[in-house]
Order: structure tokens, then C-alpha cells, then sequence
């Protein structure tokens, strides 16, 4: 539930500002009252910067073709501030995260070998299923691959994963009938 405590600095704390599909257990800072994090302690800072990484890093291992769903570990969207109190915390978490983003090979691809998001293209016009993938890659002319079918990719499809889509277009299906009539 949304409201279920995922901080903990050695015991849980009340802090209901940041949620997560697990618990996090740091040393963080905790106010005097153990309620919540100090959200002006350079040091609550670090650590955010670095679980935003960690939660990357942490799925890129465990990244399986025999878990098709373990993108969903992901969070889907930037954290949002919503006070002045909380933005240095949200704002270090989201540069560890979307750092992590940019440079971990946590995608399996259709060869089933890890990739960054720069590596990767998303099919929205289904048209790899229909001629294969090798036909799909020559006619677009790519080096990018597809995310391996056994996953459940759909997350990949958020604008914060930065993945370039490919839909048919008529210059796309153009490219087809021409490479198509080529001589081989």
C-alpha cells in the first residue's frame, strides 16, 4: 500500500514523504523525533543520490529472461517534490536514478545480452514479429535491439527510460517494399 513504510535507519521511521515497493534500511539522519529524515543533512543527500543508483544497480542484477517482469522493480517517474522541505532529498535521488538510468545495462535484449537504454529500440508498429528481427533491424537501419520477447518491457515505454520507439510509417513501409524488390 502507499502507505506502508519503506525507510528505515536501523528501525522504521515514520517518514510517509517516500515510498517504496521495498525497504530501504541506511543510516540515515533521522530527525530528533526518529519520525522522519532530515531533509537538510548533506549526508541524507548522499545517500538518496546513491539508493537512486543502488535500485538500478540491484536490477541489473538480477536481470533474468526467467523473471520477464523484473523491470517493474523500477520506479516509473521522477520523484515530485512536494514542499520546499523535501526538494534537496528528491532532487539527489532523482540525479542517482536517472545517472543509473543512463549508464547500467539492466535491459536483456532479444540476444539475450544486458544493455544500456542507448542500445535499445521499442517496436511500437509490430512489425519485428512480422518480418523477424533481422529483416526489422536492416530495413530500419539500426544497430539498437529490441528488448528480449520474453520480457514484460512495456515499463520501458515511459518517456524517464529515454528509449527511441520505431512505428510504421509510410517512409518505413517504403523502405520495405524497396528492400523487398531488391535483388539479393
Amino acid at each position: 500500500s502507499n502507505d506502508a513504510l519503506s525507510l528505515y535507519a536501523y528501525l522504521p521511521m515514520n517518514e510517509h514523504r517516500f515510498t517504496f515497493p521495498f525497504f530501504i534500511n541506511a543510516d540515515f539522519i533521522p530527525k530528533s523525533d526518529r519520525e522522519g529524515i532530515q531533509s537538510d543533512n548533506p549526508w541524507n543527500h548522499f545517500l538518496f543520490f546513491n539508493i537512486g543508483k543502488a535500485i538500478v544497480s540491484m536490477v541489473e542484477e538480477s536481470a533474468s529472461i526467467d523473471d520477464p517482469d523484473y523491470l517493474n522493480l523500477l520506479p516509473q517517474k521522477e520523484f515530485e517534490s512536494t514542499s520546499q522541505d523535501t526538494f534537496a532529498l528528491i532532487d539527489s535521488f532523482n540525479n542517482g536514478y536517472n545517472k543509473a538510468l543512463s549508464e547500467s545495462k539492466f535491459i536483456i535484449n532479444d540476444k539475450g545480452e544486458k544493455s544500456d537504454v542507448s542500445g535499445i529500440i521499442i517496436d511500437e508498429s509490430s512489425l519485428a514479429e512480422t518480418l523477424g528481427y533481422n529483416n526489422y533491424y536492416s530495413i530500419i537501419g539500426t544497430t539498437k535491439r529490441l528488448p528480449h520477447p520474453n520480457l514484460n518491457s512495456d515499463i520501458l515505454k515511459l518517456s524517464i527510460f529515454v528509449i527511441s520507439t520505431s512505428f510504421a510509417s509510410g517512409m518505413l513501409i517504403n523502405k520495405f517494399f524497396i528492400a523487398l524488390l531488391q535483388p539479393t
